[in-house]
């Protein structure tokens, strides 16, 4: 049976047998290919619609983090308010919450590198030398085999 939308534990009623399947660990692999990089997702198994929000946790083995932005994207346009549920400021625009982000995973042992492009916002192609320049050792220590390389005319 295939269901008209994806289901979570909120659209289960509580005590239902299949909150066991929709909560708890779940392993995943980034790349198929490559077993080197796993993550799991965790769901509290207490969660509920309409209970407190809780944290959803993900512990990632052997992906490398990359954040990067532009230096002058300092837009706050669709940024969720801050709330009484987060104990420290998130900051104002999108520049200083990639700050209190980066900040916030170091402080938790997540080796995540943080890329300021100077000169530009939000423009994709801006920033993708510094994204090219991340990849470039993960992709170079895949241990998936490489075509060979064909000469330029």
């Amino acid at each position: 049976m295939i269901a008209e939308r994806r289901l979570a534990p909120w659209d289960v009623r509580a005590g239902h047998p299949g909150i066991t399947f929709l909560t708890g660990g779940t392993a995943f692999f980034a790349i198929a290919r490559d077993p080197r990089f796993s993550y799991c997702l965790y769901v509290p198994t207490d969660h509920t619609a309409d209970g407190p929000p809780l944290p959803l946790v993900i512990t990632m083995h052997g992906l490398p983090v990359h954040l990067v932005i532009g230096e002058n994207y300092t837009d706050a346009a669709g940024l969720a308010p801050d709330d009484e549920r987060r104990p420290v400021t998130a900051g104002s625009n999108r520049l200083e919450r990639i700050h209190a982000l980066h900040a916030n995973w170091r402080e938790h042992g997540i080796d995540a590198r943080l890329d300021i492009v100077p000169g530009t916002g939000h423009h994709h192609f801006a920033v993708l030398p510094a994204v090219r320049r991340f990849l470039a050792p993960q992709v170079s220590a895949s241990p998936r085999p490489r075509p060979p390389k064909v000469p330029e005319p």
